[in-house]
Order: structure tokens, then sequence, then C-alpha cells
């Protein structure tokens, strides 16, 4: 599969396989329904998957917690979480926590 580099409102994205772009989709979907905020980006980027393409908006979710697909699964594509704590004691517990 041939990568293609392709620029829009200031970032590069290139296209990524169907099945990721299924399960990005429902990483960001997911966490949004349950409290997270999409700073930036959010959705399928529509103008360039209709050249064929798989295309997602790079985004920033805020407010995420835990048990939201973000933080325990990878997500294979422009997907950043974020997520608070309050000493640098419950960061790495956070951290090594992940699967």
């Amino acid at each position: 599969m041939e990568t293609v580099f392709c620029y829009f409102s200031d970032y590069y994205v290139t296209t990524i396989l169907y099945y990721d772009l299924i399960q990005i989709v429902r990483h960001v979907s997911d966490s949004i329904s349950r409290g997270a905020t999409a700073l930036t980006g959010g959705s399928v980027e529509e103008s360039l998957n209709a050249g064929g393409g798989t295309f997602h908006q790079p985004t920033v979710l805020v407010d995420v917690k835990l048990d939201m697909p973000p933080f325990y699964e990878e997500t294979f594509g422009p997907v950043v979480p974020l997520l608070s704590f309050d000493s640098e004691d419950e960061a790495i517990t956070i951290a090594n926590d992940t699967k």
C-alpha cells in the first residue's frame, strides 16, 4: 500500500488502514460520549476520504478517564488522550497500569 501524505488545517496526515480507522472512530466517539472533550479534530476527514483514502483528523482528547479505550487500548491513529493527575507518584502508578 502506498503511503499518501496530504496537508490540511496546518497538519500533515497520512492514509490509514480501514480497520484502524474503525477503531479510531470507536475510541474517540466512546470517549466523547462518556465525558471526554476533543480540543481539536475528533472526526473522519470526509473531504479527503472522497478520493478513496481513509483519513481521521488529528485529535487531542481531554478529560480522559482510565476506563476509556484510548487510555487502555492502543489507538493506531492520530489521537492523543490527556488525563490529569495530582502527584508524580499518581502519574507513575497510572503509567505502570497501562496494558
